[in-house]
């Protein structure tokens, strides 16, 4: 019996797992650690304080000051957005203030031949793919032809049978309003020609004695009226509501760049009247319907100085003409020919010179240097703050103020195959003209190593600097030092052609991008440069 109990025993032993485990002392202390460590409050003991009265005077409080905190840096917020000072908006640019305008003399236009109102509507589509804006037809009143490059008119209300008749012109008027492109016509408010009917009349003695001064004018001796008489004052304001009502969009005012008008004068009195008619025509309307006196070749902006009539106001409008224009024959005060020089005092007296917030007018392809260097001189007028005038052809590098056909369908041509034309350089510019950058920024002009050099700039817009080498050699220039927030690099946006690119494709392996501290041009060459501006 106690052998069999000795046996169990023996065998439960045998039969008896035996564990060994091996204990890393480092382990024991962190568990030993972690055993001590805060473990956070329990559910029971966290609602013990949740009802506690101090704590929750407390909860309130930190609740309460949170949000007077948080309003009292809203109404801070508030106050300094409402009371700090505003960043001037840019003056609002009307169409008159973009340009550029197209000036179509319709008894040369097409190949130095007349051109109908229904001719000229056909090519409208090509002036919208021009990017042109506005247009300006002269010399469409009825009246006897040109003397002398003066003419007269014989009907106020009526159009030269040669262009067509009034229904014509209606129908052109519609095309032109359906591309939105607006039209400014000639106005001779001053005199009449011998064969108007208020002439006629005058000279029998039998009607209109006091409508004409009895002295003539210019060459054609055209007839002078009586400005200082109300009826005529009358006359004059029914026939500009009469064009206004035939969709016309501006009025020239011929004869009034040889004028000074003083205020109270005949002269200033009846522009005063006339500029009440079209403003009143703009607001009913919802488009400006403007003033403009364009001078003539050689006319120098100071002496139009007085025609914007005092002071200007921030939309760039006097109370006289809303536009007056400038047409040197040099870009040289002594009349010399143009220089580097010349230019930078030329843009320097454009921005001087003018009554503060004034817009002007330009027409510089009656410079000298139109001829040799056609594209540069465009380039300079599509930067410059003021409203571009050129004549038909210019846009085709001409100087000739026509349209000639041969050349326009070859460079048109061109130019949609993407080749190089004269005509594309335009449209580049023609864009251009709407950056804000050209409308609202700054400029500055100086002169490097003989070369002009005119910059605009303005925040968070793109940056153009226009580069112009007149000189005969080759120019490696650096811009760095001179040209205000220029960057690094610069990149051609458009450059001016030599008689070998026209027409030919653009080489892609040319060099684009130049180092502002070495910009290379040839001789001759006008580049406009588009760049990052750096402030």
């Amino acid at each position: 019996m106690e052998e069999a109990n000795a046996n169990g025993e023996n065998k439960a032993l045998t039969e008896e797992k035996l564990e060994v485990k091996v204990v890393d002392a480092s382990s024991v202390q962190k568990k030993e650690k972690e055993s001590d460590a805060f473990q956070g409050l329990t559910k029971e003991e966290l609602m013990m304080y949740a009802s506690d009265p101090s704590w929750v005077r407390i909860r309130w409080f930190l609740f309460i000051l949170f949000w007077i905190i948080w309003t009292g840096m809203l109404a801070a917020a508030v106050v300094i957005i409402v009371m700090a000072p505003k960043c001037p908006s840019p003056d609002p640019k009307e169409w008159w203030q973009k340009g550029p305008v197209y000036t179509a003399d319709l008894s040369t236009f097409k190949d130095g031949n007349p051109t109908t109102f229904k001719d000229f509507e056909a090519e409208l589509d090509y002036l919208v793919d021009t990017g042109v804006p506005a247009i300006y037809l002269p010399n469409i009143l009825k009246g006897p032809g040109l003397v002398s490059g003066e003419y007269g008119v014989s009907d106020y209300r009526d159009v030269k049978q040669e262009l067509g008749s009034l229904a014509d012109w209606t129908s052109l008027v519609e095309a032109t309003k359906a591309r939105d492109i607006k039209v400014i016509v000639d106005m001779l408010p001053l005199y009449t020609s011998e064969q108007h009917a208020w002439f006629e009349l005058f000279t029998a003695g039998t009607e209109k004695q006091d409508f004409y001064s009895g002295a003539t004018t210019g060459a054609a001796g055209n007839p002078l009226l009586k400005l200082d008489n109300p009826a005529v004052v009358t006359e004059l304001q029914a026939v500009i509501q009469f064009w206004l009502d035939k969709g016309v969009d501006g009025f020239n005012l011929v004869g009034y760049e040889g004028l000074q008008p003083a205020v109270g004068d005949a002269n200033y009195n009846l522009v005063l009247k006339l500029r009440e008619l079209t403003d009143k025509a703009g607001e009913e309307q919802g488009s400006d319907k403007i003033l403009v006196c364009l001078g003539e070749k050689g006319t120098g902006l100071g002496a139009l100085l007085p025609l914007y009539g005092g002071a200007v106001d921030e939309n760039h409008e006097g109370e006289l003409f809303h536009l007056v224009a400038a047409q040197p024959a040099s870009f040289n005060e002594a009349g010399a020919a143009s220089t580097a020089g010349g230019i930078l005092a030329f843009v320097t007296q454009l921005n001087n010179t003018k009554p503060i917030n004034a817009w002007t007018l330009l027409s510089l392809s009656s410079t000298d240097l139109y001829e040799e260097y056609p594209d540069a001189v465009a380039m300079l007028g599509s930067l410059l703050p003021a409203t571009p005038v050129i004549k038909a052809g210019n846009e085709l590098g001409m100087s000739g103020g026509m349209l000639d056909t041969a050349m326009q369908k070859n460079q048109t041509t061109a130019d949609s195959e993407g080749a190089s034309s004269h005509y594309g350089v335009y449209r580049a510019l023609a864009e251009l003209r709407h950056q804000k950058t050209v409308l609202f920024g700054s400029i500055e002009v100086t002169e490097i190593d003989g070369c002009v050099v005119l910059s605009r700039v303005k925040k968070g817009n793109p940056g153009y600097v226009f580069v112009f080498n007149m000189q005969n050699a080759d120019q490696t220039l650096d811009l760095s030092a001179k040209v205000p927030n220029i960057a690094d690099n610069i990149r051609i946006m458009v450059s001016s052609l030599a008689s070998e690119d026209q027409y030919r494709k653009p080489d892609p392996e040319a060099v684009k991008t130049f180092p502002a501290d070495a910009v290379e041009l040839k001789a001759g060459q006008a580049v406009i440069f588009t760049f990052v501006p750096q402030f």
